[in-house]
């Protein structure tokens, strides 16, 4: 009968580790983007191609639905990402209040698809903002901090005249494939050549339904998370050198 070596046992572990289809390559890598969107104090609209509105209360300003995200390309999974006909979900308060837990398949998708099958991005999270709320009906100044009562929005003051705002929002990629998830962090930001005491000032107009409309950029990160079969038989592989090794210092 033939001996079993180390060898032996590690490319039989090895095998299964790719023969398995549970053992498939987990998602992760990132990449980065660009878009226009219309915030209010209870929506966030994605504006689709062609449509740039910049401002308070534009007449262009983007209304709720599916709208569009410009990508150059990323790493890992996501290497392949490119274009502007890339969608992303508008939000509002109702289908994703700031800081539940929901879920929103396909909020983001990549055209033409990306992976095969393909990889989407599902939202489960709108995270808080957290900044205090001390500053932001302060007189504007340098180095000021703000986040609104229940707002997802981190307000800043570079200095008295230009602002920056940002969120994160949380949730898994999916490939298509049952269980083939990991979590992902996408954090959005927009510059303003405005204190963002104006910003406030705008969406409080019209008895808080006012609007304003900007440029963003965007950076999403998707940590792989190894499949629950991969750690188990890489445990197996081990188990079984051990006992090679141990048998042949008998």
């Amino acid at each position: 009968m033939r001996k079993l070596t180390s060898g032996t046992i590690a490319g039989f572990a090895g095998a299964l580790l790719f023969a398995l289809p549970g053992a498939a390559a987990p998602i992760g890598g990132s990449f980065t983007g660009t878009g226009w969107a219309t915030v209010s104090f209870t929506n966030l609209n994605f504006c689709p191609n062609g449509v740039e509105p910049n401002g308070a209360n534009q007449g262009n300003a983007c209304g709720f639905g599916t709208g569009n995200i410009d990508l150059g390309g990323g790493s890992g999974s996501f290497a392949g990402v490119t274009g502007d006909a890339n969608t992303i979900d508008s939000l509002n308060n109702i289908i994703a209040p700031i800081g539940g837990v929901v879920s929103i398949p396909n909020w983001l998708e990549f055209i033409p698809a990306q992976g095969a099958p393909p990889i989407s991005l599902t939202l489960t999270s709108v995270l808080a903002g957290t900044f205090s709320a001390a500053a932001c009906g302060d007189a504007p100044a340098p180095g000021q901090v703000c986040t609104p009562p229940g707002s997802a929005f981190n307000l800043s003051n570079s200095d008295a005249n230009n602002s920056t705002a940002s969120f994160r929002i949380v949730g898994q990629a999916v490939n298509g494939v049952a269980g083939d998830t990991s979590p992902f962090v996408a954090i959005f930001t927009s510059q303003f050549n405005v204190p963002y005491q104006q910003l406030l000032a705008a969406l409080a107009a019209n008895q808080g339904t006012g609007n304003y409309s900007s440029s963003y950029s965007v950076s999403v990160t998707a940590t792989a998370v190894p499949e629950p079969v991969t750690f188990s038989l890489v445990g197996v592989a081990l188990l079984s050198l051990g006992m090679v090794r141990f048998r042949s210092r008998k």
